[in-house]
C-alpha cells in the first residue's frame, strides 16, 4: 500500500472508499490483531490480478529471505573449499591473516553467497530480490551500533551491499521506484522508533536515499 499512489489515478479515493466502514475496520484490527482494514483497502483499490501478483511478491520476497539465511549459514563452509571459491568467484576468509580480518571477511562471503542462492531463487532477472535486504533489516530491528564495525561486518555495511546488488543489472526507471519504496520502509520504521538516535538515517546513503 505504500506505493497506492502510483498505481492508483483516483484523485479522491473518498469515491470508492467508505472511511466510516475503513475506520470502523481499523479499530476492529487494533482490538482483535486482525487485518480487515488492509484487506477491505486492497478490495476497493486493487483488481484480482494486482492482488495476485502482490501475494507473488509477498511469497517470492519471504521464501527468498530464507534461502538467504540459510545458504548464508551454509555459506560459512562453503568458503572454506577452495573449489567452491573458484566456483563463485570469490576469495576464502583464510587467506586473511589476522583472526578479526578472518571473520569479517567469512561473514562478508556468506552474505554473497546467500545472495547468489536467493537471487537464483527468485529466478526471474528482471525481478527485484528484496529478500536479502528485508533479513538485514530484521536484524536491524532494536540494535545498537548499527554503524560499527566489531569481528563482524557492520549492519550498515552489509545493508548498503545487499542494497547495491538487487539493483545490478536493473532498469534505471524500476531502480527509481525500488529506492522510494525502500526509503519509505525505512522512514516508516525509523519513525516507529527502531533504530536508537544514534542511529538515525544509519540506512540513508547514496544508493538508496530518495529526495
Amino acid at each position: 500500500m505504500l506505493l497506492l499512489e502510483d498505481i492508483t489515478s483516483v484523485a479522491d479515493f473518498r469515491d470508492i472508499v467508505s472511511l466510516n466502514t475503513l475506520k470502523n475496520k481499523f479499530l476492529k484490527d487494533i482490538k482483535n490483531d486482525t487485518d480487515e482494514g488492509a484487506a477491505y483497502l486492497q478490495e476497493c483499490f486493487l483488481s484480482l490480478d494486482t492482488k495476485k501478483a502482490l501475494n507473488t511478491f509477498v511469497i517470492t520476497f519471504y521464501e527468498s529471505a530464507l534461502v538467504f539465511i540459510m545458504m548464508h549459514e551454509i555459506g560459512h563452509i562453503l568458503e572454506l573449499d577452495d573449489q567452491t571459491c573458484e566456483e563463485l568467484n570469490i576469495i576464502s576468509s583464510q587467506s586473511e591473516v589476522s583472526l578479526q580480518e578472518k571473520k569479517i571477511k567469512a561473514e562478508e562471503n556468506a552474505d554473497l553467497i546467500g545472495h547468489i542462492y536467493s537471487n537464483e531463487y527468485v529466478g526471474e532477472p528482471n525481478f527485484f530480490n528484496m529478500g536479502p535486504i528485508l533479513v538485514v533489516l530484521a536484524i536491524s530491528i532494536n540494535r545498537s551500533a548499527i554503524q560499527i564495525q566489531t569481528d563482524h561486518p557492520s549492519i550498515k555495511n552489509r545493508y548498503e551491499s545487499v542494497e547495491s546488488k538487487i539493483f545490478d543489472g536493473k532498469n534505471p526507471m524500476d531502480i527509481i521506484h525500488t529506492r522510494k519504496l525502500l526509503y519509505k520502509m525505512n522512514r516508516e520504521l525509523q519513525n516507529e522508533g527502531c533504530w536508537n538516535d544514534e542511529d538515525k538515517n544509519w540506512w540513508m546513503n547514496m544508493i538508496g536515499k530518495v529526495e
